[in-house]
């Protein structure tokens, strides 16, 4: 499959992903009145498909290598299908958490394997830019995947959105499946190993920790974002998706800057994002407070996490060539133990100190992930990677 067929089929299956994992943000309230519950038990859905992709990352991450990360997309974007259509049928809780644990252990090895197929796609360069270009997908997920969620929540209902994500599935499917065919079991890397071993490459430790750090802070924070801002000014779920799209928006016009800033050493420019993002919780409880400067907050949200993600996952990659598939694996772990502990951790702070202890506690979570990259930065291993990067 040519690159230029290769990047688009990526770049929709992660905003497929994505608009699963962001979905019930926005209509928190409406899932919860039509399962007879309240907002922060479905936030417990949420939890469940972080903790489900964390695991599925850790335990099955190893086949990425193993079998090559092109064929291993196929199968488990069938176990993604087959989340969603549980999710579009559930008339309870516990099979919505049922629901989002089945698409979570297909997300635990689909994001993986979709970065790895790109990073592996061109040299430092090609890759790095063509990686770029697939976490796109997120923005696409952001951008059109959840408002187009909230507003069929607004027309029909939210399980008819989760439809319409299972109908998006099974059009990717014929795709994966040619890719497939089209590169068997010799992709394979001679260096496969699980991806708790990827603690022993030098640098992968210290750049885990940071990213578990900064994905529990944004997940935290985004379960119940959309949320407080429905509370405050009385919004429709698909208005208050508008938001969501302008953090979208930010997610990927950062992309464009990606080739400028790897001229000036990647953990010189992550180390400045992450303080960035420290500033950005720090005013977040009080720029919500008007809607005008909560859209200006969202998009400097998103043009920053942008930068993060990519440039942290860049960065791991380099560490060993040869172990991409179980690195980016292990990076999914951490990822979504974040999005397992985040809306946890928040919900607890949400109902006995309110939002605003919850983006100070991102704040200070975000504080403590930039502290550890300048240390990181000036350690052998960082100056190394600064180079490379």
């Amino acid at each position: 499959m040519q690159i230029r067929t290769l990047i688009p089929v990526l770049m929709f299956s992660v905003a497929l992903i994505g608009s699963n994992s962001m979905l019930l943000s926005p209509v928190l309230q409406d899932v919860a009145y039509t399962l007879a519950t309240d907002a922060i038990s479905v936030s417990w859905a949420m939890a469940s498909y972080g903790a489900a992709t964390a695991l599925s990352s850790l335990l099955l991450g190893g086949l990425i290598d193993r079998y090559g990360a092109s064929f291993i997309l196929f199968p488990v974007m069938v176990l993604l299908a087959a989340g969603l259509l549980l999710a579009g049928l559930s008339q309870s809780l516990w099979q919505l958490c049922l629901a989002q644990v089945l698409a979570g252990i297909a997300a635990g090895v689909l994001l993986p394997a979709i970065y790895t197929v790109a990073a592996r796609s061109g040299g430092t360069v090609l890759g790095a830019r063509n990686l770029s270009r697939v976490l796109a997908g997120w923005s696409i997920s952001l951008v059109a995947g959840v408002p187009v969620s909230a507003l069929l929540a607004d027309l029909w209902s939210w399980r008819v959105s989760y439809l319409a994500l299972l109908v998006i599935a099974v059009a990717i499917l014929p795709l994966l499946r040619a890719l497939q065919r089209e590169v068997g079991r010799n992709e394979a890397a001679v260096g496969a190993r699980y991806p708790l071993k990827t603690l022993n490459i030098r640098g992968i430790p210290e750049l885990m920790l940071i990213q578990l750090l900064f994905m529990t802070s944004f997940y935290g924070v985004y379960t119940f974002f959309a949320d407080a801002l429905r509370n405050l000014h009385d919004l429709s779920a698909s208005s208050v998706s508008l938001v969501v799209i302008v953090y979208g928006m930010g997610f990927g016009i950062a992309s464009f800057a990606v080739g400028a800033v790897m001229r000036w050493g990647a953990t010189r420019v992550l180390l400045g994002m992450f303080t960035l993002g420290v500033l950005n919780y720090g005013i977040m409880s009080a720029a919500i407070q008007n809607l005008e400067s909560a859209v200006v907050v969202a998009f400097i949200w998103g043009a920053i996490n942008h930068l993060i993600v990519n440039l942290v996952v860049f960065l791991m990659t380099r560490c060993d060539q040869q172990a991409t598939g179980s690195i980016v694996a292990l990076s999914s772990t951490m990822t979504y133990m974040g999005a397992f502990i985040g809306p946890l951790l928040a919900g607890v702070l949400l109902q006995y100190a309110g939002i605003s202890m919850v983006m100070g506690a991102a704040s200070m979570m975000l504080l403590v992930a930039t502290i550890l990259l300048g240390l990181f930065c000036r350690s052998h291993q960082g100056a190394t990677l600064m180079q490379e990067g």
